[in-house]
């Protein structure tokens, strides 16, 4: 009789153990994920902040560049003792020529810089403020949303583009054109996930004592 008391105590510990591990185990869980996810939106708050001080323009679609930042995490729900938070930017263009529509990543490029060239023996046009706008007011037109007969004027490797209609001795340059151009770098993307990294063991954290505290584990 005392084996058998002695063996459904044990089976009592054994189990309340079981189950205080199970519960550590999953406030770690999601004191990891929680402080993975925090780092990550962190992180896209200051590319946010970057790109609000670059001013950049307004895209075709009226969506700022920060908005297109998108946290895509793994697990969708829950919690992981090892979760992934993918942090991008993907703008949707259609391409030229009736190509299928390609997806872009403008932070990257914003980030590292890049040479944009014109394909096909076009050239690339640089609205001048004496370009119209477009139909929603927001932003230039391009050449083909202007509705106006340009007329090209050469120039070196690229030209300008005028308004047809006008017929005096100075009609004002709507377009430039050039055959290549550089976007220079205007966001520290590196500076913004190194400050994010940094964050996550603070979050992680304060994560933990909030739900350890909350579950009686400390």
């Amino acid at each position: 009789m005392a084996r058998f008391n002695q063996l459904r105590i044990e089976a009592a510990i054994r189990g309340d153990l079981e189950k205080e591990v199970r519960s550590q185990v999953r406030v770690v869980k999601q004191s990891i994920t929680s402080g993975l996810r925090k780092g990550t939106y962190a992180t896209r708050r200051d590319m946010r902040r970057q790109i609000t001080r670059g001013k950049f323009r307004r895209g075709k679609s009226g969506a700022a560049l920060g908005d297109t930042l998108i946290v895509k995490p793994t697990p969708r729900k829950g919690s992981s003792l090892t979760p992934e938070m993918r942090l991008f930017s993907v703008a949707r263009y259609k391409a030229a020529s009736g190509r299928r529509s390609q997806a872009i990543d403008l932070i990257t490029i914003f980030s590292e810089g890049a040479t944009i060239e014109a394909t096909r023996g076009k050239l690339l046009a640089k609205p001048t403020e004496h370009a119209p706008m477009d139909s929603s007011g927001r932003r230039p037109a391009t050449p083909s949303e202007s509705g106006i007969p340009l007329v090209f004027i050469p120039s070196g490797d690229g030209g300008f583009l005028i308004d047809g209609r006008d017929k005096s001795d100075r009609p004002p340059i709507l377009y430039v054109l050039f055959p290549r151009a550089r976007i220079s770098k205007r966001i520290n993307q590196e500076r913004a996930i190194a400050k994010g990294i940094e964050k996550i063991p603070e979050f992680i954290g304060q994560a933990w004592d909030k739900r350890a505290a909350k579950r009686g584990l400390v």
